[in-house]
């Protein structure tokens, strides 16, 4: 957790396999911040990323900025 910084995607085994992606923020009221699909609301939500979230966590990836184009 340490290395990993803001628009990092993050890689959750909720079950099984690794299956739920997010993406790392700064959470408005302090500390990390999960985006991602929450299929109880329904939506995208962002949210602090709690210590449950933090243990299914299995892998942390970075774009380098050489790699990211822009889109026009």
């Amino acid at each position: 957790l340490a290395k990993m910084t803001e628009g990092d995607v993050l890689l959750f085994r909720t079950f099984r396999d690794p299956q739920h992606v997010g993406l790392l923020t700064n959470y408005p009221t302090g500390g990390p911040g999960l985006i991602h699909c929450n299929s109880s609301a329904g939506r995208v939500v962002e949210q602090p990323l709690s210590d449950a979230w933090v243990r299914m966590l299995t892998h942390a990836y970075r774009f380098k900025s050489e790699q990211l184009e822009p889109l026009k």
